[in-house]
C-alpha cells in the first residue's frame, strides 16, 4: 500500500497503528476514531465511507472492518482517507471559468469605453 494514508483503530476506537504518526502527535486528529463509527461497527456494517471534516478540510474516510479468518472476531478498524477529487475538480473547472468571463467582461467595458472616447473625439475634430 505504497502512498496511502492508513490508520487501524482497536474495536473500541483507540488508534493502534498509523502511517499518518505527524498528524496524531500534533494532535491534528484524536487517537480515538470517529462515534459515528462506532455505532456503525455495532450495527454489523463490514465497511463504509463517512465524510469528515478538519476545520475547513473536507475529505472522506474510507473504513473496513478487520476480521479473524477463524472465530469472524473483530479484530479492528482499517480507516483510509481520501479526497473526492471530482468536487474539487469541478470547483477548479468553476473557478476558471469564472475568472475567463470576468477577463473578458473587463475587456468589452475597456473596448467601449475606448469606442466612445475615440467616436467623441472624431467627432469634435470634424465638426
Amino acid at each position: 500500500m505504497s502512498g496511502v494514508d492508513a490508520t487501524i483503530f482497536s474495536p473500541n476506537g483507540y488508534l493502534l497503528a498509523t502511517n499518518q504518526v505527524q498528524i496524531f502527535d500534533n494532535l491534528i486528529l484524536s487517537n480515538l476514531i470517529n462515534p459515528n463509527v462506532i455505532s456503525r461497527i455495532e450495527s454489523k456494517e463490514s465497511g463504509f465511507i463517512l465524510e469528515e471534516t478538519i476545520g475547513k478540510l473536507h475529505y472522506n474516510d474510507s473504513y473496513r472492518l478487520l476480521r479473524s479468518e477463524s472465530t469472524g472476531e473483530v479484530l479492528g478498524v482499517l480507516s483510509i482517507p481520501f479526497f473526492n477529487s471530482g468536487d474539487s475538480l469541478d470547483r477548479s473547472r468553476i473557478v476558471i471559468l469564472s475568472n475567463t468571463l470576468i477577463v473578458f467582461v473587463i475587456i468589452f467595458l475597456l473596448f467601449t469605453v475606448l469606442s466612445f472616447i475615440t467616436t467623441r473625439w472624431f467627432t469634435f475634430r470634424f465638426g
